[in-house]
């Protein structure tokens, strides 16, 4: 299921699982792209994309009894004025050989009501010039 809704160029959701390659997300007032679940499990893979001046470069979201996976490869989040790559609770984003730079935050666990979501990062990312480096927990984990 792909949505074009007010303020998020793409949401990718229900139950959705989508691979995004070469993608452009750009000058959105609120999200590049999102990858939501309000019911069944949504997984989203990206590579080799970009989002730049939104309000949120990439987001992984979901509702509570519901799971939203995002995993990004090789791609760009820049001057998105809140958070270049962000998740909330009960989602998941792994994030690797990626850039951060320019943003309000580079990468970002964001609390929600019912706790916060699970950002892991492969550790080879780089997260530069931005407002500030991190918001939440971030875990670093292994590529295997």
């Amino acid at each position: 299921v792909y949505e074009r809704v007010f303020g998020i160029d793409w949401a990718i959701a229900g139950g959705a699982s989508a691979d995004v390659v070469e993608a452009r997300f750009m000058g959105n007032a609120g999200v590049g792209l999102a990858a939501g679940a309000s019911g069944p499990t949504t997984s989203v893979s990206v590579s080799d994309s970009t989002a730049s001046g939104n309000l949120h470069g990439f987001l992984a979201y979901s509702d509570a009894g519901a799971v939203s996976r995002m995993s990004i490869t090789r791609s760009t989040a820049s001057n998105n004025s809140f958070a270049g790559f962000s998740v909330t609770a009960n989602a998941v984003m792994t994030v690797g050989d990626s850039m951060a730079t320019g943003n309000g935050t580079g990468l970002a666990n964001i609390p929600a009501m019912s706790g916060f979501g699970t950002f892991e990062t492969l550790g080879n990312n780089t997260v530069r010039h931005n407002g500030s480096a991190t918001l939440g927990l971030i875990t670093p984990v292994s590529g295997i």
